[in-house]
């Protein structure tokens, strides 16, 4: 995303340019940090779905063996 771009020349840009550049790169890392997160939430929630529905099955099964 940085368009490999380097220090130099990011400074070398003019201002307005640069102020672009800056709030645009600051938006992709916000976007792809909230997008991580919400992937690391639904991972988590779906882990303890299963834990949940793994739990249910094993008291069936106690039960059955009983």
């Amino acid at each position: 995303m940085h368009l490999n771009m380097s220090y130099s020349e990011v400074k070398s840009l003019p201002i307005r340019y640069r102020h672009w550049y800056l709030n645009r790169l600051t938006r992709h890392f916000e976007d792809r940090q909230e997008l991580y997160e919400s992937t690391k939430n639904k991972n988590s929630k779906s882990k303890s779905e299963n834990l949940d529905k793994f739990a249910q099955f094993e008291s069936q099964i106690n039960n059955k063996l009983k």
